[in-house]
């Protein structure tokens, strides 16, 4: 696991005290009322944080806390291509709300996005085909190539994304 632990920041427990580096991607003026541990991960602690926004209402985060430099990468990562996948289809992944690194804890990251309830049933393969098809061919390359402007990770392995002239897989990198 690439999480070292952040004493006094831990999801659950009755725990409502977030680092300021996350509360300062929290809506202006919400007041955290819990905190969950949520899900499982092999590489990052994750969670989710309750607020209640000035107007009373309630909302949801789901955050990803990584340690060291390789937990930086990671999240900043995850941000970049969430927010790039958010613009062009906002229904097909959650909002990307920010990365950073805990100001308690230098050597500790995040990545917060909107919260989402997860279903346990699989996608119809078709829709979700279609929707990975409308995604690549909906978005425009910076530079008339095809990559991504910084490296992206599946699980904690990156992904060889640098710029390339053509959409060719190279499956010896596979």
């Amino acid at each position: 696991m690439n999480y070292d632990g952040a004493e006094g920041l831990e999801f659950g427990g009755g725990n409502t005290k977030v680092d300021p580096s996350v509360a300062a991607e929290l809506p202006e003026g919400c007041r955290v009322v819990s905190t969950e541990r949520h899900g499982v991960s092999f590489w990052a602690n994750t969670g989710r944080v309750d607020v209640e926004l000035a107007d009373g209402t309630l909302q949801s985060f789901f955050i990803k806390v990584i340690s060291k430099e390789l937990g930086k990468n990671m999240t900043h990562g995850e941000f970049e291509s969430m927010k790039a996948i958010y613009a062009l289809m906002p229904d097909f992944v959650p909002k990307p709300i920010g990365w950073g690194t805990y100001q308690t804890i230098p050597e500790t990251h995040f990545f917060l996005c909107e919260y989402r309830e997860m279903i346990d049933e699989m996608l119809d393969p078709h829709k979700f085909t279609a929707c990975l098809a409308a995604l690549h061919q909906n978005s425009k390359s910076p530079n008339g190539k095809f990559g991504f402007h910084i490296t992206t990770y599946t699980g904690n392995l990156p992904q060889l994304n640098e710029w390339k002239k053509a959409r060719r897989f190279n499956l010896q990198r596979a």
